[in-house]
């Protein structure tokens, strides 16, 4: 089946032969820039991806207890290490409410999660750890983007973003649609037989 392919993704040539069933390979092309170099070692960068995208609004009101995002969660596998890229969108009705958010990675994996914001830069290292006071503007859409890396342990798991509001406030505070989480399989394949 036919896969997206994003910019530095490398596509691996191959030569099979038919009678004998080997296969070699031949080199790497850079999906960007079509960059061709031949494969000098024999380990492989392997990348595969997977996107989570918000496809409408989920609004709270008057809570400061966190809530699981109803779209944003990943599904990671097992034994490899996760890049992990953001762009989360809210809105608030009032600048009081701000936002409390907090990422649950799976039992036996290792967190390093950047969130940038408007306001400054935060990093989160262990699953449920919450970051209070991402500000909000009255009737102003707003950004945090999230990037890092995930080492998962032997049991594949998911990584699911929470969120509240950071004050308790009647105002609705929304993570709007078009918020998506991404991330990219890194592993190594040894591709001596």
């Amino acid at each position: 089946s036919a896969s997206s392919l994003w910019a530095g993704d490398l596509v691996l040539l191959q030569d099979v032969n038919a009678s004998s069933k080997n296969i070699s390979n031949i080199g790497v092309v850079t999906a960007d820039s079509g960059t061709f170099s031949t494969v000098t070692t024999t380990d492989l960068i392997v990348n595969s991806y997977s996107l989570a995208i918000k496809t409408s609004d989920q609004a709270v009101v008057n809570s400061t207890f966190v809530v699981k995002d109803n779209h944003l969660f990943l599904t990671l596998l097992a034994n490899a290490t996760h890049e992990i890229t953001g762009n989360t969108l809210y809105f608030s009705t009032s600048v009081a409410s701000d936002l409390r958010i907090a990422y649950e990675t799976p039992p036996n994996s290792k967190m390093a999660l950047g969130i940038a914001t408007q306001d400054g830069f935060v990093t989160l290292t262990s699953s449920g750890q919450q970051i209070v006071g991402i500000n909000t503007i009255a009737n102003s859409t707003r950004t945090f983007l999230t990037n890092g890396i995930i080492e998962m342990g032997d049991t594949p798991g998911t990584l699911q973003f929470w969120w509240a509001q950071a004050t308790k406030n009647g105002a609705e505070t929304k993570i709007i649609s078009g918020s998506y989480l991404r991330s990219k399989k890194i592993q190594w394949l040894n591709m001596i037989n």
